[in-house]
């Protein structure tokens, strides 16, 4: 706070609260980090900060989503559970002064409010294998001792629409376009020399400004789940491998007690020609099998490639991994999936 003293017409001394939540809402070219981190402080003066800030937004009849968009737009979400705290429950109560009657108190506002950060990082964290389901959510919102009131139309709406479109906690810059488009057919090699050499820069930059935004959501989840847990919301976040296996073992229960109470007559003898035909539809009764031939597949793959004597033929290994990564997310094999897409054809069987 003692950095801002002096800044943009504050005063060099005990700045008030309204104006600094003004500063921070209306200076442009603020690093959205720092003001996160400023509005989710602990010490009286951030916290009189935060409250300002909140007071500043007229969220009358604004949708509960649509209000917390807004809210967050101004700042990046901090990466530690605390600061996140004091900043939903800020929004929770001037969303329920700017609508009243909407929750039978600040506290339902406020797990909701922390609900859909959750489901927010849950959904559109490529990390996570496993998802929040919809009756989870809902759980979860109604987990506050007042929030059982909390409308089940009103919460699927807000669990659509969040899955769909993500709430922004960071600065997602987008990628340029072509830096060399500007050099034309005639130019010489030494534009074009540059104009390659500015492409580079700007992939460069892209790569480094993914793996930012991808540390920041990984901060923003776990910051998430330490708060769930402290707060004790009842939900844990599920283990892809173990969901996976669960669900693999029910599926093969189910398949063996099929055999083991089939009618003997319905099954044809040693001497008949015919033999026993079980359908199943059951797509899980396929994990066992692609996880048993994952290593042999990965090594058949890297052969393939580099055998190829051309593009044409070694688009197909290419176009082989594509299938098997969309079926290792449809069967749940999280190291299966990350092998094929973080690697490629080339060192797959070196990575698993």
């Amino acid at each position: 706070m003692a950095a801002l003293t002096g800044v943009g017409g504050l005063s060099n001394e005990n700045p008030d609260p309204v104006d600094v939540a003004n500063f921070l809402l209306r200076t442009k070219g603020l690093d959205k980090a720092a003001v996160g981190e400023l509005l989710g402080g602990h010490d009286d003066e951030s916290v009189a900060v935060v409250r300002a800030f909140a007071r500043s937004f007229d969220f009358s009849k604004l949708d509960f989503d649509v209000a917390l968009r807004v809210f967050l737009k101004p700042f990046r979400l901090p990466g530690e559970a605390q600061k996140i705290d004091r900043l939903m429950e800020a929004f929770a109560a001037r969303y329920c002064a700017c609508n009243d009657g909407a929750f039978a108190n600040t506290d339902a506002a406020y797990v909701l409010a922390f609900a859909v950060i959750m489901l927010n990082t849950d959904a559109h964290n490529d990390a996570m294998d496993v998802k929040m389901t919809r009756d989870e959510f809902a759980a979860m919102a109604r987990s506050a001792e007042s929030g059982g009131d909390v409308d089940d139309a009103m919460l699927h709406t807000l669990y659509d629409r969040v899955v769909k479109d993500e709430i922004k906690f960071t600065d997602e810059e987008k990628g340029g376009g072509d830096a060399g488009a500007g050099a034309g057919a005639g130019g010489t090699q030494k534009k074009n020399a540059a104009a390659d050499g500015a492409a580079e820069d700007a992939a460069s930059t892209r790569r480094r400004d993914s793996k930012a935004l991808k540390e920041a959501k990984e901060a923003a989840a776990a910051a998430v789940d330490e708060l769930a847990k402290s707060l004790n919301l009842g939900w844990k976040r599920r283990d892809a491998a173990a969901v996976a296996d669960a669900a693999s073992e029910e599926v093969l229960r189910e398949t063996r007690g099929l055999f083991e109470n089939a009618d003997p007559s319905s099954v044809s003898s040693s001497s008949s020609s015919s033999s026993a035909f079980h359908a199943a539809s059951e797509p899980g009764l396929a994990r066992p099998m692609l996880e048993a031939a994952a290593a042999p597949l990965l090594r058949a793959l890297e052969g393939a490639y580099h055998a190829a004597d051309d593009a044409a033929h070694a688009a197909l290994p290419l176009e082989c991994a594509r299938a098997s990564l969309r079926l290792s997310a449809e069967l749940r094999l999280p190291k299966l999936r990350r092998v094929l897409s973080h690697t490629g054809p080339h060192t797959t069987a070196l990575a698993w």
